[in-house]
Parts: structure tokens; sequence; C-alpha cells
């Protein structure tokens, strides 16, 4: 194998790892809800003691964390990865990144426009569209692990 066999294979590599990492990260929060909210329905519709249910919903509080902090991680070797697939990129391919959607949208298509591709508003999103998903995704968790918190606080009191 020579050396530039080498670096595609490595990129290659790189892309399929940053594609697992993002599949991950957008399947745990999916896992957190359905947790915390199969333990939340289970503490309200069969415990009827107040600091037991408060344990239970303290337990899907605990996991969303935990989920929470496994999402974080995954989110940044995803970044690492798609970092080295970007220097790959543009030290041994000689082009500059590709698709990169989310960093710098007047970049890629002025980068894109010689292709005469159809941008259909990229060059400037409006309203939601501006939202980075990963940013969405920790709201969300963050929001729910308040809910179960302030849940748990109320069962405690």
């Amino acid at each position: 194998m020579d050396r530039e066999d080498f670096i595609v294979e490595q990129y290659k590599e790189c892309g399929r790892a940053m594609a697992l990492y993002d599949n991950a990260v957008w399947q745990v929060p999916s896992t957190a809800f359905l947790i915390s909210g199969a333990l939340v329905s289970l503490a309200y519709g069969y415990v009827s003691i107040p600091y037991v249910r408060g344990i239970v919903i303290t337990i899907a509080a605990i996991w969303v964390f935990v989920l929470f902090v496994v999402m974080d991680k995954h989110m940044f070797f995803a970044s690492k990865q798609k970092e080295k697939m970007i220097r790959v990129e543009v030290k041994e391919f000689k082009i500059s990144s590709l698709q990169r959607f989310a960093k710098c949208r007047e970049k890629l298509v002025k980068d894109l426009a010689q292709f005469e591709y159809a941008f259909d508003g990229w060059e400037n999103p409006k309203r939601i569209g501006r939202i980075s998903g990963h940013l969405m995704l920790r709201l969300g968790m963050a929001s729910l692990l308040v809910v179960l918190v302030a849940l748990a606080l109320l069962n405690f009191l």
C-alpha cells in the first residue's frame, strides 16, 4: 500500500467513524426520552408513596444526565473526526472542505458556485434554519433534565 492509498483509507475510516458517532448522537436523546418517560409513567401510574416516586424520578434524572454526557462525548468525537477529514481534504486532496453546511454557508456557496449547484436558500437561511441541530438536542436534553429534577423535588417536599 502506497502513501496515497493509505491516506484514502484513513479518510474513509474517519468518515465511517464520524457517521457512527453522528448516528449515536441522534439516537441517545430518543433513548433518554424513552427511559425517562417510562420511569415517570411508572412513578405516577403505580407508585403512591411520594418519596418512592421521588426516588424513581431521581433515577430517571440520573439516566438522562448520564445520556446527556454520552451524547456530548459523541458530539466531541464526531467533531474530531470531522477535523481530521478536513485536514486530509485540504492538505492531501488539495480541495476546500466538502459539504460543511453548518459552518460557513457563504464560503460554501461561493466554492460550489463554479459547479452550478442550485442552492435554494442556502445563502441566507431563515428563522429556525439558522439553529444548529446539535444545539437543539442539547437544549432538549437539558430541559428534560430540569423537568425531571423539578418533579423529583416536588415529590420529596
